[in-house]
């Protein structure tokens, strides 16, 4: 398990440059929210329908980045 939340804040340190800052989803990691509370920011944003699919959006997002 404390690989798998290694993994995600190195995910999440990744996505927030990304992110415009006035975004709740951008706020939520400055306020080092729970993986499941930016999940629903992100939500609420309208970046992803469902908190679900956050996985699979930041994998989409870290791959256009490189």
């Amino acid at each position: 398990m404390v690989e798998f939340n290694t993994y995600r804040e190195e995910v999440i340190k990744q996505l927030r440059p990304m992110l415009p800052a006035c975004s709740e989803t951008a706020q939520a990691i400055d306020h080092h929210e729970t993986w499941d509370q930016i999940a629903g920011r992100a939500v609420a944003d309208g970046f992803i329908k469902l908190v679900d699919d956050f996985d699979a959006y930041l994998a989409v997002m870290l791959w256009r980045r490189t």
